[in-house]
Formats: structure tokens, sequence, C-alpha cells
């Protein structure tokens, strides 16, 4: 696990994790938080872009993340850092064992941004 932390202001202002998993050949964006109050300027997007070019650098070929079906704005802001769903196979299999059912998302780490 490798964290992040976006500071504005000598303050905090976004969290994220990347979990990498050699074995599977991926990386996950895991707990990505953006302070309430920074919400909606962009602080989330930076964030995901900034995880991303990190995850790049593992030379793993993919990008996970799993979002609360209800997340709107996440599930938004992954989708235009170029996320896509991954197969209803896939998401059954991700989700089994897991607290809910999530959204599951994919990134090709080898595509140009």
């Amino acid at each position: 696990m490798r964290s992040w932390l976006l500071v504005e202001d000598e303050a905090p202002v976004a969290y994220g994790e990347l979990w990498v998993d050699v074995e599977e050949q991926e990386v996950e964006l895991g707990r990505l938080i953006v302070r309430p109050d920074a919400r909606g300027r962009g602080v989330g997007r930076l964030l995901v872009a900034s995880l991303l070019r990190q995850a790049a650098r593992t030379q793993l070929p993919t990008a996970l993340v799993r979002v609360v079906p209800d997340n709107a704005a996440a599930l938004a802001c992954y989708r235009h850092a170029g996320f896509t769903p991954v197969d209803d196979e896939e998401r059954r299999r991700f989700n089994a064992g897991q607290p809910l059912a999530y959204e599951w998302l994919r990134h090709d780490l080898r595509a140009p941004d």
C-alpha cells in the first residue's frame, strides 16, 4: 500500500491509496477522500490523475477502483479519468465476500492519457 496526500495552503485536502498486487497484475485505487469543503473544485480529479500517474510507474497493466453504487460524484470523476465498468462476471467475482455490491471500474495503464 502506498498513500498520497494532496495539500493546499499547508492543509490536507485529499487522500488516496494505491494497493499494488503484482500477483494479480493490478493496482487498486482505494480510500479516496476529498475534504468536504474542497469538493466540486476538481480536487478529486487531480487526486485520481495523480494516483494514476503513480500507478503507471508500477509497470502493471491495470488499475481498478471500487465505488459505492450511489456515489454519483465519484463515479463521474472516475469515468472522466478514463475508467470503464468491469463486465458483470468480474463484478460478481470481485464482490464475492465484500460487505456490499460495489461498482468496479477498470483503467488500462498502458493506454496513452
